[in-house]
């Protein structure tokens, strides 16, 4: 196995084995839809096998891929898109944005590309929402959170740092909560004890219930350099938490800048000037807060089932 790894790579390696192993796995039944939920990631040349899964050992109606992020950061370029999409019979985008890039892209794959957006079921997060209060014990000051894997090459955990170092030294007073896990935790983490922030950041790690700590913190903060959807923005905006988010397209689905929450450039200047701005002015959040209007995100919920339908049934 080694060796024919060694010889013709893993991703070829993946592909022939699902070719071969799964071939016949379902036993001749034949479904109305197949779903490849997990993209590629070509720039990282990692495919994850749902495609080819889906494509050579799923006999069924339809077949359907799904993109969850930004296109160029995925790495998928118009001529990845043709080798790799052209015998799916549709492809979902998680956003409006993404769909506009792939049709862009391949305007020839038009008639197959659909949006659905995540779906959320605001009941079942203002449910939990409310199973406990983390910051019982607060002190003086607001409280900040970011819930979202702990990885730098996308989700910028590292600029919380930066702007909490900042914001010290001006000699402003909150605690800014970490909630979840990945590979640059332990790293952000020896950051955070050698800039003498340990009052000021805490990692909290993984939580299976993380919207408590979206509902009790007086801002949401987002420090992305890209998303599909980011759908924490909407978690957050569900429980009543004003949010300041880095700009990427899909981020204006859900932030009215200057309404229910701020959107800024994708830099850490511009973050730590939003955040700064709370901080002289809390009455900036309640404003925020007071224009958040749950009604609307219900109607997303609906829409999500709605678009869905229609892409199966289209």
């Amino acid at each position: 196995m080694k060796l024919f790894l060694k010889i013709v790579g893993e991703n070829a390696a993946r592909s022939f084995f699902i070719k071969s192993i799964y071939r016949n796995w379902n036993k001749g039944t034949k479904y109305d839809a197949a779903i490849s939920f997990s993209n590629d990631i070509p720039k990282k040349n990692s495919l994850l096998g749902s495609n080819d899964f889906v494509l050579s050992s799923v006999t069924a109606n339809q077949k359907i891929a799904w993109i969850h992020n930004d296109l160029e950061r995925l790495g998928i370029t118009r001529t990845y898109i043709l080798d790799r999409y052209k015998d799916f019979d549709k492809v979902v985008s998680v956003s409006q944005s993404c769909k506009v890039d792939f049709d862009s892209l391949v305007p020839e794959f038009s008639k197959k590309s659909f949006l659905v957006h995540n779906y959320i079921d605001p009941r079942i997060i203002l449910e939990k929402a409310t199973e406990f209060n983390p910051y019982k014990e607060r002190d003086e000051g607001l409280i900040f959170v970011t819930v979202a894997r702990i990885d730098n090459t996308q989700k910028r955990i590292d600029r919380i740092i930066e702007i909490a170092g900042k914001l010290k030294e001006n000699g402003h007073i909150f605690k800014w909560f970490i909630v979840g896990d990945g590979p640059d935790r332990l790293d952000l983490e020896k950051q955070v004890g050698a800039a003498d922030l340990k009052n000021y950041v805490s990692f909290e790690g993984f939580k299976q219930n993380p919207y408590p700590y979206l509902k009790y913190a007086d801002c949401f903060v987002l420090t992305s350099d890209f998303e599909a959807q980011g759908m924490v923005l909407s978690e957050a905006l569900i429980v009543g938490t004003p949010v300041i988010t880095t700009d990427f397209p899909a981020a204006k689905e859900f932030v009215i800048d200057g309404v229910n929450g701020k959107i800024t450039g994708r830099n850490t200047e511009s973050l730590f000037k939003a955040v700064e701005e709370v901080l002289k002015n809390p009455s900036i959040l309640k404003s925020f807060q007071e224009q958040i209007q749950g009604s609307r995100l219900e109607e997303m919920a609906e829409t999500s089932i709605r678009e869905f339908k229609e892409m199966l049934e289209y």
